[in-house]
């Protein structure tokens, strides 16, 4: 039986989850202990790192018998991700084990299609700070984007004429507005430990598992000290 951890602190309340399967097999998982990380931009590090210390000795486990660690990419706070994938990198160094690399975004959508599913066409929206949103589309299973878009700029809203008709539109109420036209709209529900378990491992089981060196944040863009600069920079040349 393969042991995993696995962490998204991408949001401003992260999620933690640990568990057992059968050779990591995406259907065959046992969860020992998952729980919300209540964490903000100031504690990110001490909200995660005590919900590991918890969720070990909830199991009884110790942390050198994990077999690989799973942790949530981004997008999302800048902060929060910076947070989860260094210390997942960490601990993967320390303990010689691989990272199983998966998207926030597709958390969320994969919450959503277990909340919806019969949806064929999907997008996950949420706030990226600055004006801006991000957008992960899945209008096929072969075909998915994500991408960030100034919500307010509507020559970066072409990625609308390439989604189907209908479609579930996933996002916090106040972007409800940007949905496109006929599609049916899902407030943005919160990502639970079973969906996080069992994205991690499909992609263990499918062999997507890597060095800790060679897992990267997507964080999409510059952060938002960088983007202020920017603008500040435009208006004062």
């Amino acid at each position: 039986m393969a042991r995993l951890i696995a962490w998204d602190t991408s949001d401003k309340t992260g999620v933690l989850c640990l568990w057992e399967s059968e050779s990591g097999a995406a259907q065959d998982f046992m969860i020992h202990h998952q729980a919300r990380l209540d964490v903000d931009q100031k504690q990110h590090s001490e909200g995660l790192f005590a919900g590991i210390e918890a969720a070990l000795e909830s199991a009884g486990w110790k942390l050198g018998s994990l077999d690989a660690i799973g942790i949530g990419i981004g997008p999302g706070s800048f902060t929060g991700i910076r947070v989860g994938v260094t210390a997942a990198r960490t601990f993967g160094q320390m303990l010689g084990i691989p990272l199983v690399p998966v998207s926030s975004l597709g958390l969320v959508a994969s919450e959503a299609r277990s909340r919806c599913p019969t949806a064929d066409s999907l997008a996950v929206c949420i706030d990226a700070c600055m004006g801006e949103v991000y957008i992960r589309a899945e209008t096929a299973p072969a075909s998915v984007s994500e991408q960030v878009i100034r919500h307010s700029d509507p020559l970066q809203q072409g990625w609308r004429e390439s989604l189907p008709e209908r479609g579930l539109w996933v996002a916090p109420e106040r972007r409800r507005d940007l949905a496109p036209s006929g599609w049916d709209f899902l407030l943005l529900p919160p990502v639970g430990g079973s969906t996080l378990a069992r994205a991690v491992s499909e992609s263990y089981a499918s062999g997507r598992a890597r060095a800790a060196l060679e897992v990267h944040p997507a964080y999409l863009r510059a952060p938002d000290a960088e983007l202020k600069l920017r603008q500040r920079q435009a208006l004062n040349p």
